[in-house]
């Protein structure tokens, strides 16, 4: 079945297998027709109904604390555990892109030892290859599993983050991939799980991945969220992409 590169359903992992079909003109061609798509004119550049948004971030207030107090055990045993493994803080914040390009300081477990390359780094080939060489057998685990990232709670309850949205990037990763896009991915707050966690994470690499970002971007609403954060445990569970 041939499938027009301006008319990529969303369908989850489906989505991401017709991208990666894709020659690099086609995805180049996708990508910029997304900026004129009806998709994109329902408001995306932060015209978002009041409704949705107010009502998006009351849940992410409520769920994420509750989470916070689920989970506040497990994470205050990660941390002791982390300080005595590698003698070191157990927190490591990294800058990342909010809302309207606004960066903050995104919270994660350390999971790296201590080296002169900084640990804020993107995913791409040459981080992975030196990231295993950082990482321990303990913290690999964590990074698998995801635990490492269950103080990103605290960034949704403080309102740097949502439960689900893009994943969050830093500004050259941003500058290098998104180009004149950007303004479409940073409509949106980032967010802890995302149609490119769902789908299969770091085996979906650049360009497919700015599909898969934009349109949740594009078609956000209250289902796929829902469709999301379910499809995510089993993500998890699965560790499929994770490093």
């Amino acid at each position: 079945m041939t499938t027009e590169p301006s008319r990529l359903r969303l369908d989850d992992v489906l989505v991401v297998d017709q991208a990666a079909q894709l020659t690099a003109s086609e995805q180049a061609t996708t990508a910029l027709s997304l900026k004129s798509s009806t998709d994109i004119t329902r408001g995306v550049f932060g015209r978002q109904s009041v409704w949705r948004s107010t009502t998006k971030r009351a849940a992410d207030v409520l769920l994420a604390s509750i989470l916070l107090v689920a989970f506040s055990p497990i994470i205050a045993i990660i941390c002791v555990v982390v300080t005595l493994h590698l003698r070191r803080s157990p927190f490591f914040l990294h800058e990342r892109l909010g809302r309207n390009g606004v960066p903050f300081k995104c919270l994660k477990v350390r999971t790296m030892r201590e080296s002169r390359a900084n640990e804020d780094s993107s995913p791409g080939a040459a981080f992975k290859s030196g990231t295993v060489s950082r990482t321990t057998t303990l913290t690999r685990l964590l990074r698998k599993t995801s635990l490492d990232e269950l103080p990103q709670l605290l960034n949704v309850v403080s309102g740097e983050m949502s439960l689900v949205g893009p994943r969050p990037i830093v500004a050259e990763e941003l500058r290098i991939h998104y180009g004149e896009l950007a303004p479409i991915l940073l409509a949106s707050k980032p967010g802890m799980t995302g149609l490119w966690i769902v789908a299969g994470r770091s085996t979906i690499e650049y360009p497919q991945r700015v599909l898969v970002e934009l349109k949740y971007v594009a078609t956000s609403s209250w289902w796929l969220d829902v469709r999301i954060l379910a499809q995510t445990i089993t993500a998890v569970l699965s560790r499929r992409g994770a490093y």
